[in-house]
């Protein structure tokens, strides 16, 4: 599952996105800022997680009803944890990276897609998909809306993900 050896020397720079929220927010004004909540941000060097030699994570979680960016600081995820984390497997081949997104995490459930994003070195990719999940405890759904942002390079991150991406994979439904 680990993307190494990344060819060149390369590292992978994965940035998340997430905003979450509840019916509350799905109407008028609350929906105006939740859909205000940025794609991307700049690489937040304090915020990064070393995942392994080659990658390096960046999570920010925008939750009603402020939708104030919130960077995540965890413990390091190992290269399969981040595959479960974001239903995603990052996979090299050649010189290329393929980017498989499987789905199963969402509901409604979404057909595997094993190369929505194919990047070569020196290239930024984008993979947007949203969800519903029950929350038991509270009888409510759940919205969320995920961004994963991908980087392969030998540069330094620091506006990598202010530009548009060179491929883009959306996978979005309307969560009724």
């Amino acid at each position: 599952m680990s993307p190494s050896p990344a060819p060149n020397n390369a590292r992978l720079l994965v940035q998340v996105v997430e905003t979450t929220w509840s019916k509350a927010s799905r109407g008028a004004p609350a929906a105006t800022l939740r859909n205000s909540t940025p794609e991307s941000l700049p690489y937040g060097g304090r915020a990064l997680r070393v995942i392994d030699e080659a990658v390096q994570l960046h999570e920010v979680l925008y939750r009603e009803p402020e939708f104030s960016g919130e960077h995540r600081f965890r413990k390091p995820l190992s290269p399969e944890r981040l595959r479960q984390r974001l239903d995603l497997e990052f996979r090299w081949t050649g010189s290329e990276l393929a980017v498989s997104f499987f789905g199963q995490l969402a509901m409604p459930e979404r057909a595997p897609r094993l190369r929505a994003l194919v990047l070569a070195p020196e290239q930024a990719g984008r993979l947007v998909h949203n969800w519903r999940t029950f929350q038991t405890f509270s009888g409510e759904w759940e919205y969320w809306k995920r961004v994963v942002n991908i980087v392969v390079t030998t540069q330094a991150p620091d506006c990598w993900f202010l530009r548009p991406p060179d491929a883009l994979f959306r996978d979005t439904h309307h969560l009724f």
